[in-house]
């Protein structure tokens, strides 16, 4: 089924001038996102980014390992100075 140019342009427009989810461009247009990726694709429109949302998460997941990493090298800093002062007690050797 081809699709009318006046809905092609705005799909087109929707989809590289907007921020909406290919969801939300489906709806407005009674396809399916893959459909809108297919034309996108097909029609040689520029790939979107993995989206703000996506960005951030990895940001915060990235932040979260540096966190961790960092409290995990003190809690074993903080233990070898005890066992080398003998402070450490003796449950503490089994973390």
């Amino acid at each position: 089924m081809a699709l009318d140019p006046a809905v092609l342009a705005d799909i087109k427009h929707l989809y590289c001038e907007t921020k909406l989810t290919l969801v939300e461009i489906g709806r407005r247009h009674n396809r399916s996102p893959v459909s809108i990726s297919q034309l996108a694709r097909l029609h040689g429109w520029p790939m979107r980014r993995a989206g703000q949302g996506a960005a951030q998460r990895r940001v915060a997941r990235a932040r979260l390992a540096v966190k961790l990493c960092k409290t995990i090298t003190a809690k074993l800093e903080q233990m070898e100075q005890g066992m080398k002062s003998g402070e450490l007690a003796s449950a503490d050797f089994g973390r």
